[in-house]
């Protein structure tokens, strides 16, 4: 039995006539009714009834034709991954993003790849202060970064750059008379390293830690008064307004940027999934920022009016 075989048999089926199924596939009707013939006889039961004067599936043909065409769309599947891999797209394009980056522009470029790298796998990791390690260990292809310190190793470019006001919840006891001594005797909130011995940053000196694992969890805890910390201005921008946070000032004269860069591998062989992600991706994030551009220039003459 071949998979040619079983395309006769679907076409047959489909077009409802052993001559329409030659003509689709451009073969003789005596070459049809030989392939299956063949099947009948290999496996031992009639597929098509003849009674009538269109072709039937019997009710073991009916069974074994579901099964044909799990095995034809497999063989096309791979048949089409092939032609992936022959064309240089890749199995898997890898891409691990900072906690800080926003997801707008992420799920924008992931879903125009999605459009164009149909076989393509595409795997996306959240981490903290880990992307150069990553990309650095072969564990992702590209990464979006908090900072650059190995610039050398590195094709680089900078999306962003990220607003961390330092807040703490309104309703916390200590709002009212706040200073660096009575701001610590709550904990800061911290989000460690998803990769052990990573440096963590944004430390306050002399101040106590809790440590966690995500930015949801260290939002909520601080919103809950549980402690203080510095999230990125996208993040809080809407409980800052309503004033469920308080942005704490006397720590540092203003807010904090970071500066967010994609990085990937500087000697690394590159294949078109990821140099398609790799343009999606600035340019996604290019329109956010003149979106934002665009947004507080309207602010600003707002003001003066």
């Amino acid at each position: 039995m071949s998979v040619e075989h079983l395309q006769v048999l679907r076409s047959i089926v489909e077009e409802g006539s052993f001559r329409a199924a030659s003509q689709k596939l451009h073969k003789a009707q005596s070459a049809v009714s030989y392939s299956i013939k063949t099947l009948e006889q290999l496996h031992g039961f009639q597929i098509f009834s003849r009674e009538k004067y269109r072709p039937e599936l019997t009710a073991h043909g009916k069974v074994f034709y579901k099964k044909a065409l799990k095995v034809l769309r497999s063989h096309e599947e791979l048949e089409q991954f092939s032609q992936t891999l022959a064309l240089n797209h890749e199995a898997k394009v890898s891409l691990s993003f900072s906690l800080l980056a926003e997801l707008g522009p992420i799920l924008q470029a992931s879903k125009t790849f999605m459009q164009n790298f149909k076989q393509t796998e595409l795997e996306l990791k959240m981490e903290v202060l880990s992307g150069e390690k990553m990309v650095l260990n072969d564990i992702v292809d590209m990464a979006i970064v908090e900072e650059l310190e190995q610039m050398d190793e590195f094709d680089s470019i900078r999306l962003s750059s990220v607003q961390m006001p330092i807040v703490i919840s309104s309703d916390c006891s200590l709002i009212q008379d706040m200073n660096e001594e009575s701001l610590f005797q709550i904990p800061q909130i911290i989000i460690r390293s998803t990769i052990e011995k990573s440096q963590d940053k944004g430390v306050i000196k002399d101040a106590s830690f809790w440590y966690v694992n995500d930015m949801r969890t260290k939002k909520k805890m601080i919103l809950e008064g549980v402690g203080w910390g510095s999230l990125p201005l996208h993040y809080v921008e809407s409980e800052l307004n309503k004033g469920t946070l308080t942005e704490i000032h006397f720590l540092k004269s203003e807010r904090t940027n970071v500066n967010l860069y994609l990085i990937r591998k500087r000697k690394k062989i590159k294949g078109r999934g990821q140099e398609f992600l790799w343009e999606n991706l600035i340019k996604a994030c290019a329109e956010l920022n003149e979106k934002r551009e665009a947004q507080n220039q309207i602010l600003q003459e707002e003001e003066k009016a």
